[in-house]
């Protein structure tokens, strides 16, 4: 593993969603509601919350991904249970973007154009239950298993470039079998529980009931969190992989950085300081450093 570090450069601090969210009047009544429920009918709240989790809050109106003087392909694709809604441009080799959890695919077009200009064809794509793609409810086992439904469709891939729960998503997928040359991951998690226990936090769940919130997550996707740590997985990668990430991250901390890259054979981490987690993927030097890796 290499690890280096970009200059830094001055940069606000980017609050999550659920930050904003938790000043409002119906997540206090929300709060209470469930607090009250703990106590009365704890199944009920854990089988709640993990619901919730598992269902984005996301736009279905939101504009789709442009690239100002090129014409996007639009098609939608099936894989497995879910139809993704699909958007490419250019010829060449294809570099296939995934953005993260209440996310679209319109977040990822800042690196579509230097892609293009590199000879890269390009392809981005709502996730499973986010955007124009189809579902309501998803979970990382499922985000997984469309991304290496999709890779089998439109491969082969020259690169994967994933944000956040999409970086987590496609290290599961690769650990599956999806096939690329190289991997860049920005931000990404790698223990699974560490968003859900973040969501629990937003709720003001107790211990046991996040703990219950987690066994329901097990009931409904047949799959233990804790085996989707991405430690245990990546270990078998031989592809080439970037990793970037703020070590100020204030939604995912820098440790899971460390730990992908020191499980990963083929690991560079790269610092960034600066952006945070979401202006990351707009940093002049990530979109430079990446492409620079793909060359």
């Amino acid at each position: 593993m290499v690890n280096e570090r970009l200059s830094p450069e001055k940069s606000t601090t980017v609050r999550s969603i659920a930050s904003y969210s938790s000043r409002s009047a119906s997540l206090r009544w929300l709060r209470l509601l469930l607090r009250a429920g703990s106590h009365l009918a704890p199944g009920w709240v854990e089988r709640y919350a993990a619901n919730r989790f598992f269902t984005p809050a996301t736009r279905r109106d939101r504009p789709a991904p442009s690239v100002p003087g090129v014409e996007a392909d639009f098609r939608v694709i099936p894989c497995g249970p879910f139809h993704l809604a699909t958007w490419s441009w250019g010829s060449g080799p294809l570099v296939l973007l995934v953005h993260g959890w209440n996310g679209h695919a319109g977040q990822m077009t800042g690196l579509v154009r230097l892609l293009l200009e590199k000879g890269f064809r390009v392809m981005t794509f709502d996730a499973p239950a986010h955007g124009r793609s189809s579902g309501r409810r998803a979970s990382l086992p499922e985000i997984a298993e469309a991304l290496l439904a999709l890779g089998r469709a439109v491969g082969p891939l020259e690169a994967v470039i994933a944000h956040s729960l999409g970086g987590s998503a496609t290290a599961v997928a690769m650990s599956r079998g999806l096939e690329a040359k190289r991997t860049v991951l920005i931000a990404p998690a790698a223990e699974p529980t560490l968003f859900a226990r973040q969501f629990a936090r937003y709720l003001g769940l107790t211990e046991p009931r996040v703990e219950g919130m987690l066994r329901q997550m097990t009931a409904i996707t047949g799959v233990e969190p804790a085996s989707l740590a991405l430690q245990g997985l990546v270990g078998g990668l031989r592809q080439p992989m970037l990793l970037l990430h703020d070590p100020a991250d204030p939604v995912v901390p820098r440790t899971h950085a460390e730990a992908i890259a020191g499980a990963w054979p083929e690991a560079r981490l790269h610092w960034v300081s600066g952006p945070g987690h979401f202006r990351i993927l707009k940093h002049p030097g990530v979109i430079e450093r990446i492409t620079a890796f793909l060359m």
